[in-house]
């Protein structure tokens, strides 16, 4: 259909037409530097995640608050300074053409996002950062807040970033620009929707936070017998179990989400799932799937692989591991992104063995 130039465009932008596509095909494609420019201003987004509630003890010094410990967890797997993690910026996917690898990153680095002031980062996580953590309700909760935190601030910044990229069709003909917009429109309507439950999950935590409610969360504790191999922190909403069994649809009226965290204290390591009361029939699933497995430990590997960004292990681990186990993790590393095969219910129910990231002493509830 011809549109005149004042009508809206076909992209569903809300703009007129002649402001938004028209003559696109003829417009300069986007430069370096745009993609540079968009990118110092995603990494100058600073602000307190704190419940409002909170907010007055903030002060005007916003710092890159790290969402896994880097004194005693990341120090514990670097070697000089540094641990092997995936690089989302564009300068590094673009030199790998696409695909996100493990690579070197220093420990002042990794894992941090701008989403505390200084006195919220130091004063509200002291308990879990300057003392040997011990899995109480309060810490357990304490370490499942900055997850959702950093993802509340990840998700944002990725709904801007998805706006940027509706820019890379200039210079392309109508069908390329059709293909573009289309792919991007349901890989925004994704994160739109990841933010709507990522609010309310936060919400919810917020309370808790504010009136020491800690009870009102539920934990799975896994004690490790030495220092995990790889430290990561996140959350998701688990739509298959371990053994490949749905468990809930993303169109759901309301989803479960599940955190998570593999750290080590000094003393001990742990993994740990959280999860809100109101989520508990999904998760206990979900967690009851793994309980019963022989090969907890490989399993833990292919699930921090295959749906967490945040995660980081050790030099020494990875280059000592066989070709197949790497190109497994390479595998599950891009798993679900554009282009690559997506996360489905065989992800988790078959996996390799022998990985060596982990040896689990006990678990329990919390």
């Amino acid at each position: 259909m011809k549109l005149g130039r004042n009508d809206k465009c076909w992209c569903d932008s809300g703009k007129k037409y002649k402001k938004c596509h028209l003559d696109r095909d003829k417009m300069p494609e986007i430069s370096r530097g745009d993609v540079h420019g968009h990118t110092n201003k995603i990494k100058n987004v600073k602000y307190c995640s704190v419940p409002d509630s909170l907010k007055n003890g903030c002060n005007k010094h916003m710092i890159k608050a790290h969402t896994i410990s880097k004194s005693s967890s990341l120090k514990s797997i670097a070697i000089n300074s540094h641990v092997m993690g995936t690089k989302h910026h564009y300068d590094a996917i673009s030199k790998n053409s696409g695909i996100l690898k493990l690579e070197s990153i220093g420990i002042n680095s990794a894992s941090t996002f701008t989403g505390f002031c200084a006195v919220h980062d130091r004063d509200l996580f002291s308990p879990i950062e300057n003392e040997i953590f011990i899995p109480t309700k309060k810490n357990c909760f304490l370490l499942s807040y900055r997850p959702v935190c950093r993802e509340v601030y990840a998700k944002r910044n990725s709904n801007e970033t998805a706006n940027f990229l509706r820019n890379f069709d200039k210079g392309k003909n109508y069908i390329e620009q059709r293909a573009l917009q289309t792919a991007l429109s349901v890989y925004q309507e994704g994160i739109e929707n990841s933010i709507k439950d990522l609010k309310i999950l936060k919400d919810k935590m917020d309370a808790i936070l504010s009136t020491d409610s800690f009870d009102n969360m539920d934990h799975f504790v896994i004690e490790l017998n030495e220092i995990p191999q790889i430290n990561a922190s996140g959350s998701i909403l688990p739509t298959f179990d371990f053994d490949g069994n749905r468990l809930q649809t993303l169109t759901e009226r309301t989803v479960s989400t599940v955190i998570f965290n593999s750290i080590y204290s000094g003393e001990n390591g742990y993994f740990i799932f959280s999860w809100l009361k109101d989520d508990e029939i999904i998760v206990r699933k979900f967690i009851e799937s793994l309980s019963n497995k022989d090969d907890i430990a490989d399993r833990l590997v292919a699930f921090l692989f295959s749906y967490c960004e945040n995660v980081f292990c050790s030099p020494n681990w990875w280059n000592d591991l066989p070709i197949d186990r790497q190109e497994d993790i390479n595998a599950r590393i891009m798993e679900g992104l554009p282009g690559f095969k997506p996360t489905d219910s065989k992800t988790l129910s078959t996996t390799l063995h022998g990985y060596g990231a982990f040896t689990v002493k006990q678990s329990y509830y919390l």
